[in-house]
């Protein structure tokens, strides 16, 4: 690879979304389906994928009910038989993942990686034109040099047409708050003529995300109605598959802490396990809480017992809706905090915080940021928060901040988003303050967020510099 090839495949490099395809080292802890569970819907997709015909292929189901891992289990499966183009994992936790406009450039990416001939076509098309990768280029130009053209010239090469999977659509959202995710629409718009181009060898576009108005407003439009084929996650039962991954993953905590000692198994009861399986109703994410809060529990037995009798409603101090996960947030953010309201509330705010930022950061760069010890103030919030010793701290399911700022749902440990903001935008400043280095080798990690960061979040905050009575005790705002 020449030197001018190399510099340019580079450039498009860093116009992708790190982390967005479905593989990625990122999204490790969130993975394919449990061997054994979702089969009727992935066979379903699996035999629809393989079937003539093109069109694009919309997963619909509520927050939490595995949307994610069927799709990444289905680009797996495409992925060895040599049938999967591109993948575009959104995510709100991620700033690059959720902005639609690196979508283009991230598809071509990953398709100039499987053959050289579309990556000659892309590179010489950026060569050609110095602009194509810039953000305010006209997205059909680029869709037609970038995507289009290098998939043509592969029409004779891939045999048999290959599929591109974007996965939670509802989580784009481009930087600009005045926006809204109805951006994704000129997206779908703009890869459903990959359908439409019989010199394109694409059949399938596979798109997951819960129930949106957005799919309504597509539904209008005749161009793309023929095209699309809507799923209802919920059209397929998930009790069985909820109780094996519950059994599976009980099995494991009483193997792991030898609760053979104190509980034999089975471990729980079949009938626990049973009302456990059809009170999460269908949601793996209530699940995989409920596993993650009594894996990390002192007392696994005397937790689970705990979290059967909130749901058969034999907790009274817990006055919520049972049927919702809302429920065992509000339990997860009050455990051994008592009456303490304040206490609560600083869970809240700081589990809000850690949302809010533009990247994920480790729980080191944040306790620096924030000035505090985060990896002790999330200590009793382990079921719903991965903070490792090294890698970036994961909020594991995005649900949870809807849960934060909607008031209707946690009632008084609501957070506004622009609170959060604010309070990050003056700890961004706070940072500037005091840890500005004279000499640029010696930023750190939390000085660098707060130098690439802070107008991001003073934009989402509402406020301006002024409004927030900051200043920098000497050092100029930083270009």
């Amino acid at each position: 690879m020449s030197t001018g090839v190399a510099s340019t495949w580079k450039e498009l490099y860093n116009a992708t979304a790190k982390a967005a395809e479905y593989n990625a080292n990122e999204r490790r802890n969130f993975s394919r389906c449990l061997p054994g569970t979702r089969t009727e819907l992935l066979n379903d997709l699996q035999d629809d994928f393989g079937q003539d015909g093109r069109k694009i292929v919309w997963l619909f189901g509520d927050s939490g009910t595995g949307k994610s891992s069927v799709a990444h289990t289905i680009a797996q499966r495409l992925k060895e038989q040599d049938r999967l183009a591109a993948t575009f994992f959104f995510s709100r936790k991620q700033r690059g993942r959720s902005n639609p406009n690196q979508v283009l450039s991230t598809i071509a990416y990953q398709i100039g990686c499987l053959h050289r001939r579309a990556k000659e076509a892309i590179v010489r098309a950026i060569e050609d034109d110095p602009g194509l990768l810039d953000d305010d280029h006209p997205r059909d130009d680029q869709f037609r040099k970038l995507v289009q053209e290098p998939l043509r010239n592969l029409k004779s090469s891939w045999t048999e047409a290959r599929s591109i999977i974007i996965d939670a659509a509802d989580e784009a959202e481009p930087p600009q708050p005045w926006f809204t995710r109805s951006a994704i629409v000129p997206m779908v718009l703009t890869l459903n003529d990959l359908l439409r181009d019989h010199n394109v060898p694409i059949s399938r576009i596979l798109i997951t995300s819960r129930p949106l108005p957005l799919y309504l407003g597509l539904q209008e439009n005749e161009d793309v109605r023929d095209f699309m084929y809507p799923i209802h996650i919920e059209d397929f039962d998930a009790t069985p598959d909820i109780e094996l991954y519950l059994r599976e993953s009980f099995n494991s905590i009483h193997a792991c802490r030898q609760l053979h000692f104190v509980r034999q198994r089975p471990w729980p009861t079949q009938d626990i396990l049973a009302s456990l399986s059809s009170h999460v109703h269908g949601r793996f994410i209530t699940a995989a809480t409920i596993v993650r809060w009594v894996e990390a529990a002192e007392h696994p037995v005397d937790c689970l017992n705990l979290v059967s009798n909130l749901y058969n409603g034999r907790v009274d101090t817990i006055d919520i809706d049972l049927r919702s996960f809302d429920s065992l947030y509000h339990y997860i953010l009050c455990q051994g905090t008592e009456d303490d309201l304040t206490q609560q509330r600083a869970g809240a705010e700081l589990l809000s915080d850690i949302a809010a930022l533009a990247q994920p950061l480790s729980a080191s760069t944040i306790s620096i940021l924030l000035g505090i010890d985060v990896r002790k103030q999330t200590a009793r919030l382990a079921a719903i928060i991965n903070v490792p010793p090294l890698d970036p701290v994961q909020i594991y399911h995005p649900s949870l901040r809807d849960y934060l700022a909607d008031e209707s749902r946690s009632q008084y440990l609501y957070i506004q988003p622009c609170d959060s903001h604010n309070r990050l935008t003056q700890w961004c400043f706070r940072t500037f303050r005091s840890t500005l280095p004279d000499h640029p080798r010696d930023v750190s990690p939390a000085l660098q967020y707060a130098l690439d960061y802070w107008t991001f979040h003073l934009l989402h905050s509402g406020q301006t510099p002024e409004a927030n009575g900051t200043e920098y005790g000497g050092h100029e705002i930083p270009e």
